[in-house]
């Protein structure tokens, strides 16, 4: 006796939309471990920048990555900061490409902009340590940038 051609068709097409399902699950599970892979080193940024910004320099430095702290003293943290006071009047931030690595380091660059009107590319390199993202170093005017670090001493830290 041949099998019920309706029969068929209906576990075909539950079939189908079991497969779907999954799919469309994937689809889910990877964007938001996309989302959230990414949106560590903005936040941590955002909040570097706005510690700053709101006068707490200390603040600032202190969640700065380990070897930041190694290779840069606060004094010299802060005459940096004297040089380029857009770094303490951000008022908005946009960054526009976030890349992560390994989930070990990561580089956020974007737009920083001051509420009288300054604007000013950055890129804010971090790295992951004990599951906290840290800013390890930060590049003013990045398409400025040089290969030769002699040449990035104004601009960059």
């Amino acid at each position: 006796m041949a099998a019920d051609p309706s029969k068929k068709k209906a576990t075909c097409l539950k079939i189908a939309i079991i497969v779907l399902a999954v799919l469309v699950v994937l689809v889910i599970a990877i964007f938001l471990l996309v989302s959230t892979a990414v949106s560590a080193p903005r936040k941590a940024s955002e909040d570097f920048l706005a510690k700053l910004s709101d006068n707490q320099v200390e603040q600032a430095y202190n969640s700065a990555s380990g070897q930041f702290k190694q290779e840069v003293s606060t004094d010299q943290f802060k005459t940096f900061l004297e040089q380029f006071p857009i770094l303490t009047k951000v008022k908005t931030s946009n960054f526009d490409s976030i890349n992560v690595e390994n989930n070990s380091t990561a580089r956020v660059s974007g737009i920083i902009a001051t509420a009288d009107g300054e604007v000013s590319p950055v890129e804010l390199n971090l790295v992951n340590e004990n599951d906290t993202w840290h800013v390890l170093n930060l590049n003013l005017n990045p398409q400025k940038f040089d290969s030769n670090p002699a040449n990035n001493a104004k601009e960059a830290f």
